[in-house]
């Protein structure tokens, strides 16, 4: 990875519960420095609590990302697997339960890189320089619809209103995960980036619209006001039984100039500092995840 200017995160989440009876989205996160992790899911909605196995697989994610080792990419992968595991165990013995299941989005950045693990269908968006890119694979029949339109198999309207294509093909709450996304390799970030992870129920909006929410980012708005613009976008909509829309904003900037430092370190010494950092850094994270920072100070509950 190329290595970019020194980063800072300004990170805030939201969640809005919608035309809906329960709030089934859960998102935990926090951000220290440069280093930040964020964890999203969106519970089934029809199905047995998932009210319950979002906010599980949210919690679990997050605790194991912080205690596992290995690269970012295995962390993660370690942490989705563990979240599975949670809530599928949650489940067993009890009929309430069955079938209890949910996405996982869990954004991971350290060393300037933004790393992810993703179950199922909740978008995870990079804004730079005024574009909106989607990062993360979709786990949802709508990727098989998608490409028979390409096909020349199905046209793009009868794609768009198919009655299955929300029907997800990856979720947490089995014995295995079907289909995990988390690429080995790191996406740099620059200062002025954005990073939005959501549920599906931001995509109420198109990313036209989202895009144009983002813009004009580059320190201006803060990571909190730019969560709340989205939920409130998607209220204004007036969607009869709007879903549950949750948010993760994490806002790039540049890390102030640091004072000039004398002397030399080996480089034994070097991977010794970074491993420390790297650690207290997450130790950090851990803490503010335990004490519930980011669901409540920085959430806008709608």
């Amino acid at each position: 990875m190329t290595e970019g200017p020194a980063i800072r995160l300004d990170a805030a989440t939201a969640l809005s519960r919608g035309g809906r009876a329960l709030q089934e989205d859960a998102v935990l996160g926090a951000a220290v420095g440069a280093t930040g992790a964020i964890a999203l899911a969106d519970g089934c909605g029809g199905h047995a609590r998932g009210d319950l196995a979002s906010n599980i697989a949210a919690d679990v994610a997050l605790r194991a990302l912080a205690r596992a080792e290995g690269s970012p990419a295995e962390r993660l992968r370690e942490a989705a697997e563990a979240a599975n595991l949670a809530v599928y165990a949650r489940a067993q013995g009890d009929p309430e339960l069955e079938g209890m299941s949910t996405t996982l989005l869990v954004v991971s950045v350290e060393a300037g890189g933004l790393h992810w693990v993703s179950v199922g269908d909740s978008p995870l968006w990079l804004m730079r320089e005024g574009r909106l890119e989607r990062l993360n694979a979709t786990h949802s029949l709508a990727r098989q619809l998608d490409l028979l339109v390409e096909m020349g198999e199905m046209s793009a309207a009868e794609a768009a209103g198919h009655p299955a294509r929300a029907c997800l093909t990856s979720a947490l709450g089995g014995e295995t995960i079907e289909e995990i996304d988390c690429p080995d390799a790191p996406v740099p970030l620059w200062p002025g980036d954005v990073i939005l992870a959501a549920s599906d129920g931001l995509l109420t909006l198109d990313e036209a619209a989202i895009e144009s929410l983002l813009g004009g980012t580059k320190g201006e708005v803060a990571a909190t006001a730019l969560a709340e613009r989205l939920l409130a976008a998607v209220d204004a909509e007036g969607v009869e039984g709007q879903d549950n829309a949750s948010v993760a904003v994490l806002r790039v900037e540049e890390a102030p100039a640091e004072p000039a430092r004398t002397g030399r370190l080996g480089a034994a010494g070097t991977g010794a500092l970074v491993a420390g950092l790297r650690r207290r850094a997450i130790a950090a994270l851990a803490a503010a995840i335990g004490a519930g920072s980011s669901s409540d100070g920085s959430r806008a509950a709608r």
